[in-house]
């Protein structure tokens, strides 16, 4: 009974309190952050690589793409024309065939082209750089080195679970003084393929 009107206020206090020392933490250790690279003047790494890894397929790729192509055109003709009355089965056919053509279209075109060489850029103080996008650091809770087909890459894990993947290409010339950066904002660790990665380096995409 006694009291009861001021305990509330001292608890809501007591919250608002370690809030503002949080907020305070972070904000000190972004300046100091800031105050280091500034005092060391560490300059970005930059480098230009390719912008993803094209692999090498097979002519049987090219065919089981073809049959996948006429697996799909074919369950258009024939699966939705028993599905719908007759008046309106004709155009839902023509809809359906025209965006599977022109996905396909579209993938085989994107899977012929070649990878053109992009800039990237890592600054300890302000993150990851590719071509005009930046990242930063925070969004990621570690980093690992990923060779494929000859080429080298960083992989950052994100630190959300649901997050996505950040990958830099980079020449193996860089590489020792690319790791030592990055590795004073993040942890290195092994990357291993989750199931999504292992599928489509299974198709060779």
């Amino acid at each position: 009974m006694y009291g009861s009107s001021s305990a509330p206020r001292a608890t809501n206090g007591y919250y608002d309190a370690m809030q503002e020392a949080d907020l305070a933490q972070d904000t000190y250790d972004q300046q100091q952050l800031e105050e280091m690279a500034h005092d060391f003047q560490v300059p970005p790494l930059t480098w230009q690589a390719v912008e993803f890894v094209q692999h090498q397929r097979q002519p049987v790729w090219y065919v089981y793409f073809g049959l996948v192509m006429a697996v799909l055109i074919v369950f258009g003709l024939f699966n939705f024309r028993q599905l719908l009355p007759p008046v309106v089965e004709f155009a839902p056919n023509i809809f359906y065939l025209s965006a599977v053509i022109l996905m396909g279209i579209a993938f085989l075109l994107l899977s012929l082209r070649p990878p053109a060489n992009i800039p990237y850029s890592v600054d300890i103080a302000e993150g990851m750089r590719i071509g005009d996008h930046l990242y930063s650091f925070d969004n990621y809770r570690s980093f690992g080195v990923v060779i494929e087909e000859g080429i080298y890459s960083l992989v950052f894990t994100p630190a959300r679970r649901w997050g996505l993947s950040l990958v830099m290409y980079f020449p193996e010339e860089v590489g020792e003084e690319l790791v030592d950066l990055v590795g004073q904002r993040l942890p290195m660790e092994q990357v291993k393929p989750d199931a999504v990665d292992r599928f489509i380096r299974r198709l060779r995409l």
